[in-house]
Order: C-alpha cells, then structure tokens, then sequence
C-alpha cells in the first residue's frame, strides 16, 4: 500500500472536517433521488422507510441501524427491485463507502461505553464466608452446593457462574438452615462415627534407636493427621487406630491425641496380655486408645502419634530410657510334624523372615482416626450470633415491631452491601410480622426474614450498577459500595465489614489515600487467608494438589 493513498484516507477519517456533509450531498443523495426515494419518502414509506427525511450526515449518523440495512440491501442486489434500473458498480462503491466510513467515523468519535458488568453470582467460598460474617455462624453450607464452574482459570468469574433450579433448591434449604442456626441455634443431630483414614506415609524400616527425635512422634511417619470438620460444639469420642509391632520387652506404648496441634491427652497401651502371636514382639493390630474430649465447632486439626517412639526398648537397641521388663528367650524353631523335607526348609525360611523382622523398632503406627459425636451438643444461638444479629437486645420478652425492623434493615444493608430503602425492608418486617401471628416466637419469626435476605437476589448476586464518572463518561465509575464490596471479596472472598461500609455511606472511600489505607488494614485481618486459597489457589493452580496422589515411596 503506498503511502500517497494512505495518508489522504487517514485525513479523510480526521474528526471535525467537512468532508462527510459535502459528500452526502455531491455523492450519495444523487444516487438516493435517482433510486431511492421514489419507494421510501414521505408519501411512500414502503417498509415504514422514509430515506428523504435524511438531509445530512448528522441524520445518517443518528440511526446507523437503518443505514446498516441500506448498506445490505444494496449491496445484495435486493434493492433497487425489478423493474427499477440496478444500481452501476461505481454508484454502488460510492454509496455503500461513504455509509460505512461515516458509521465508522462517528463509532470512533463517540465517548466509549464498556457496558454494565456481568451480575457476579457468589461461589461456594464465598456464600461460606459472607453467611459467616453476616450471622456470626461457623457453618460451611455450600459445601453441599454443586461445583462452581471455571472461566479462565477463576470460579468468580460472573459470565460461568450461572443458577441451576438444583443450586436454588439448595439455597432455599441453606437459608433455612442458616437462618435457624444463627437465631434458635443448631439443629440437634444423634451422634455418628465418621472414619478418617488419610494418606499414610512409608515406615522405612531401621534397626537403630534415635536419641535425637520428634518425641511427640508428629512429624514422624508412624502418626497420622486429618482435618475434620466438627458440626457443633459438643463432647466427641476421639479415637486412634494402631498396627504394627514392638519387640518383646519393650515397655507399654504411649499415644498422643493431638486438636490444633495442641495435646489433649496421652493414652497407655501395656505391651503385657495383647495376645501376640509371636512370642518375639508386641502386635498392636487394632487395639485402639480414645479419649472423650469438648471441642468447638469448626474445622479442626485431629492428630495421633506414638508419643517418644525409641524409648521403653529393651537394652540391646541402645535407645534412651530402655526397659526395664525381662527380654523373653527368642523363640525356636520347631518343624512342622510329618512335612516333606521342602516343606520343612519352607517354613524355616518364613520363620527366620518373621524373626528377622523384630529388628525394626519402628514398626508400631497409627492406621486410623474415629471421631464419634457429638454428646452433648450445645443449645441456642452462640454468644457471637446474638451480637452480630440483635442490635435492641435478645430477651424474648423485651421486643416489638420497632426492634425487629431495626435488625432486619441492619441485616438487610449488611447482606445487600448497600443502603437500603424503607420500601426494600417492609417486605421482610410483614414475613416476621405474619408468622408472629401464626403463633411463633420472636426469634423465628426473625428467622423468616432471614431466609428471605438470604435468597434475595441482591445478597446472592453482586450488581454493579455504575455511576456516571466526573468526566461524563457512562459506566466507568464505581460506586463506593461497589468498590467496598470489589475490595473485600478480592481480599478476604467475602462482604465488607461496617468500617468500609461506613467509609462507603460518607462517599469517602474511594479516595486513593482512603483506599490504600483499608487495603493495608484489610492485610493485617486474619480473613486475608482467602487472599491465599480462593485467589492465590487458582491462580499458582496449587488447588490441583488435592487431585493428585503422590507417590507414597517418595513422599
């Protein structure tokens, strides 16, 4: 392409010039009157058409859709119909030319509108963590929700995250279940045994005792670490599982039982009438040590390990602390009666296999984890709920319909991360009001509303309405609550707390001295951990560990 041609178009394209109203009228409205108009003017509007009622540019340019539909018409051949004379190519190229530079032209000129956000529906990790915030509730309810979709990567990405009839069924029964948790408390449920029997490391086997060691026996390969989740605060039976042996002689076992790494208690297993079937060692297969012990809701770190593992051997391993019971005689070998001779030298080599196995000292581990509860369950709302929940106190005798519409319009500007109107409240106020009619007490009917904030559309999506910008732009502006809100679930995957949401109320926030400060306090929050697992997770893709399995020889 030479640059002589170049040039005179680029100059063409120039906003501000003459060039498009001086070309309407030399270049294309002879072709509209010659072909044109005697269908589509003010007397014939032949497909509601009236092309005469374009005098300029300026006109053409304020309805592109009708002279896109031109521009298609003429230039397949469908208009101008038989029997009118067909349009020359010439004419053709000059009228369908000067229609799309001037569309072109003028798409450039105008201001740029990027369009409305796309709603972002709440993942999983974050209905968890907002239901958490919102109510003071340690429940983690989307777990049972279906898996988010993935866009690029993300699962908080709006244009994958849509709604299943199956995710609303399930968000009307976690409204219930959250609701009713956070007001009357946690739905009793029996005691269960949940099984934990996660990967469990390679014993290499040695021969020699160590002095030096982990003697809480937690970062050796004979423990064993869960991580289960406790539904409610109750008394639970903590229970370890072991296998393996000892050698013979060797003083009782102790077995850690570890919560958060901290050591609830260490439990004795006598060596002494376990029933060994080898008089050379001490098998533990499926003897167990449990402890019945109150444990907080949440998730928790269960642990159990061989507590000093090298100490109590008999004196001929050279470990700390020997012991001190008689070391019985090793066992002999006696042949099996009227065997052939190989299959006396068979069982002689199994004998000598066994017996060369007393050597690993290391043998006896924890194989699995019980945890079997809850006794016991705490009753009632926790003293977290009542104070994230109630703003005019929690006696049931001391409410009325003033209270109840204070904490349903707090809970409603806390749960849609904005302020709320009157007119948005009332609805909820007459679910409350109408099941206090039907008999119920204070507490459910506030539970009511409840679900009802919980599945409304603005807690379970955020919308980003925009602001005109200061430059005039359409938009482009966030509103405070909108960067509130963008600021707390790309830090903690979760809503703002009543600092940012106070800061968005005075129209302070989004000011960059303002915003660098709660960025840098919102980093000092413990809630930040979801900076690391829902948005490092996916982007360092360190998610995809919990799919694979490692090899067990080498890790």
């Amino acid at each position: 392409m030479s640059r002589t041609w170049v040039i005179p178009v680029l100059l063409g394209l120039v906003p501000g010039g003459n060039a498009p109203a001086a070309d309407f009228e030399s270049r294309v409205q002879p072709i509209l009157e010659q072909s044109c108009y005697v269908c589509h003017n003010s007397d014939v509007r032949n497909a509601d058409l009236n092309l005469e009622a374009y005098a300029d540019a300026t006109s053409v340019v304020a309805d592109p859709h009708i002279w896109e539909r031109v521009v298609q018409t003429v230039r397949t051949r469908v208009m101008p119909p038989a029997p009118f004379p067909a349009l020359s190519d010439d004419e053709l190229d000059a009228l369908t030319e000067w229609i799309e530079e001037t569309l072109e032209r003028a798409d450039a000129e105008a201001p740029p509108d990027p369009g409305r956000v796309t709603a972002r529906r709440l993942n999983r990790t974050e209905y968890n963590n907002t239901v958490r915030d919102l109510l003071g509730v340690k429940l983690r309810p989307a777990d049972d929700f279906p898996q988010d979709d993935s866009g690029y990567g993300f699962d908080n990405n709006g244009d994958v995250l849509s709604l299943s009839p199956t995710l609303f069924e399930k968000y009307l029964l976690a409204a219930e279940r959250v609701a009713r948790a956070a007001l009357l408390g946690p739905t009793p449920r029996g005691a269960a045994l949940v099984r934990l029997k996660p990967r469990r490391a390679t014993i290499e086997p040695s021969a020699i005792a160590l002095n030096d060691y982990d003697a809480t026996g937690l970062s050796l390969a004979n423990s064993l670490h869960a991580v289960h989740r406790f539904p409610v605060d109750g008394e639970y039976v903590l229970r370890a599982v072991l296998g393996g042996s000892r050698p013979a002689g060797s003083e009782p076992l102790e077995v850690g039982l570890f919560v958060d790494g901290h050591e609830q208690a260490v439990l004795t297993l006598d060596p002494e009438g376990l029933g060994s079937f080898y008089s050379d060692r001490q098998d533990f297969s499926g003897k167990t040590v449990e402890l019945r012990a109150r444990v907080a809701t949440g998730e928790r770190r269960f642990a159990a390990a061989i507590v000093r593992l090298y100490e109590g051997l008999p004196p001929s391993y050279g470990g700390p602390n020997p012991s001190k019971r008689p070391v019985p005689p090793p066992p002999e070998f006696e042949p099996p009666k009227d065997a052939t001779p190989e299959k006396i030298e068979k069982a002689r080599k199994a004998f000598e296999e066994r017996l060369a196995e007393t050597a690993f000292v290391n043998k006896a581990r924890v194989i699995r984890l019980e945890v079997v509860g809850p006794y016991d369950p705490a009753r009632g709302p926790t003293d977290e709920s009542l104070q994230t929940v109630y703003v005019c106190g929690h006696l049931e005798g001391g409410h009325d319909k003033g209270c109840g519409r204070a904490i349903l319009r707090r809970l409603a500007r806390r749960a849609f991360r904005r302020p709320v109107r009157s007119r948005e409240v009332e609805p909820f106020v007459s679910l409350m009001d109408d099941a206090r009619h039907r008999g119920s007490s204070f507490g459910e009917g506030l539970a009511v509303a409840v679900q009802a904030i919980l599945v409304a559309p603005d807690f379970l999506f955020r919308i980003e309405k925009g602001r005109e910008s200061d430059d005039g732009l359409p938009g482009l502006a966030l509103t405070d609550h909108e960067l509130a809100s963008r600021l707390s679930y790309f830090l903690w995957a979760s809503m703002p707390d009543d600092e940012l949401l106070d800061l968005a109320d005075r129209g302070a926030l989004a000011h960059p001295a303002v915003v660098e400060a709660q960025v840098r306090r919102m980093l000092g929050d413990h809630r930040v951990d979801a900076l690391v697992n829902a948005f490092g997770g996916q982007w360092l893709q360190f998610r995809a560990l919990e799919s694979v399995e490692p090899d067990k020889e080498r890790f």
